[in-house]
């Protein structure tokens, strides 16, 4: 972000109220710095939604981390 770069997390299919409320106080912490919260984007589904987010063209570098 500190490049000018947004970000992007995709939680655990099994956590998206928690997700969401973790996404809401990054972005105000974000505003309240003079950053646009948006750079701090969420997506929420399972592992296919994940893997179609790293092996994007379109996401410059993404990790991907799986639970067993």
């Amino acid at each position: 972000m500190a490049a000018g770069n947004a970000t992007i997390w995709k939680p655990s299919h099994s956590t998206p109220l928690c997700s969401i409320a973790v996404t809401k106080i990054v972005s105000g912490v974000l505003e309240k710095n003079d950053i646009p919260g948006a750079v701090a984007g969420l997506v929420t589904g399972g592992k296919d939604v994940g893997g179609a987010i790293v092996e994007s063209q379109d996401v410059d570098m993404g990790e991907w981390h799986l639970k067993s």
